[in-house]
């Protein structure tokens, strides 16, 4: 694969051309650089050099970013943005002859189209944004690893510091094929320090206790019985060595490594409404537009002079507001596990912490998220 980076309208950091080299020449990584570094711009530039189609899975709500970063970067290009459950028996993944095609979906549908993912043979890079999000025995897990296991390369983005919760970085192996995710129990019991935890049951009035599975046998067998067990991974041990056994397909690098930084980044965001918000959106435009409609103009002056327009257009600036709450909640999650210090503002929301944004022109406006301080 060829190392050359074709970059005409972006000036890229050097950390940001190492992490591109890094993504072409492994082939199947992860990019675990910390929040605000530019995983995206990485990971596109590195595919955009890549034989075939590309498909990125990634949460929902930063799905019209992806394609909004990538149609920045190559015009040129094919988008398809698939979204619902539902797939009908003759859909296809058609990619455009000559073109490089980005098929973009959520990890939540992902489940019901990765039949048709797998057999659309021309995608051979496969982006996993927030990677994270693939942690767990979840369908969701299941369905994006299995989709990996056929893609030839396979670009793990997160942000989340995996060495604090090593059992988050199992599912990301298995994505890319490391040895070390072969097997969760073997995994687990070496770098997260797993043991067994007991549930064990009161036979006379049903209290319900959960213990390690060591201190469980030393319960009177005539008052409790056992129930379920599972396996307690939420330990961190033995990780100079892991890091010594994955430092070949991961790459991960903190603001305070990269030098070559400005003090700070402002980038616009978009988030989009669900359906439900949308329908809630519509209804309240409608109802906006109607009653203008039905107004004299003298109506309409002391309206004015009232100031209901504004609060009428605040209605729907806070139906929109909404479709930023995950997204705000999410980004504020991995600072704080990385421990970093920052404000979020969100200018004309009700209660103080709640994110808004401007709905002037309707639904899917912008949001500002800063990096280095506050945005």
């Amino acid at each position: 694969m060829s190392p050359d980076i074709k970059t005409e309208k972006l000036k890229l950091f050097p950390h940001q051309v190492t992490g591109i080299k890094f993504l072409q020449e492994k082939g199947r990584a992860i990019l675990a650089d910390e929040m605000g570094l530019g995983k995206t711009i990485q990971a596109i530039c590195a595919a955009q050099e890549s034989d075939g189609n590309v498909a990125v899975a990634c949460p929902a709500s930063v799905k019209i970013n992806w394609a909004r970063e990538i149609e920045g970067l190559r015009p040129k290009d094919d988008i398809i943005v698939i979204s619902g459950r539902k797939v009908a028996q003759n859909a296809n993944l058609s990619a455009t002859e000559g073109n490089k095609t980005w098929f973009i979906i959520n990890y939540d549908v992902l489940e019901a189209w990765k039949d048709k993912i797998i057999a659309e043979k021309s995608i051979k890079t496969l982006i996993l944004d927030e990677s994270h999000y693939i942690k767990g025995k979840t369908i969701r897990a299941k369905a994006t690893i299995e989709v990996a296991k056929k893609i030839k390369n396979v670009y793990c983005l997160t942000g989340t510091p995996l060495m604090n919760r090593p059992i988050e970085l199992f599912n990301q192996l298995r994505a890319i094929g490391h040895s070390l995710g072969s097997n969760r129990t073997v995994f687990a019991k070496r770098y997260c320090g797993a043991f067994y935890m007991q549930q064990m049951i009161n036979n006379y009035d049903g209290r319900k206790i959960i213990l390690p599975q060591a201190s469980a046998y030393s319960l009177n067998r005539g008052t409790w019985r056992p129930g379920f067990k599972f396996l307690n991974e939420s330990g961190a041990t033995n990780l100079e060595e892991l890091r010594e056994k994955i430092k070949g397909c991961m790459l991960r690098r903190t603001k305070e490594e990269v030098l070559d930084l400005p003090p700070k980044i402002i980038q616009t965001m978009e988030t989009e409404l669900d359906d439900e918000q949308r329908r809630e959106y519509d209804s309240a435009w409608d109802m906006y537009i109607e009653r203008i409609r039905a107004e004299t103009d003298e109506q309409k002056m002391n309206n004015i002079i009232q100031a209901r327009e504004i609060v009428e257009l605040t209605k729907l600036k806070q139906v929109c507001s909404q479709s930023k709450i995950k997204r705000i909640a999410d980004d504020v999650e991995n600072a704080v596990d990385q421990g970093q210090k920052g404000e979020w503002t969100a200018p004309g929301v009700p209660e103080p912490g709640c994110p808004q944004t401007d709905a002037r022109a309707g639904p899917g406006k912008r949001a500002q998220k800063g990096r280095g301080g506050a945005a």
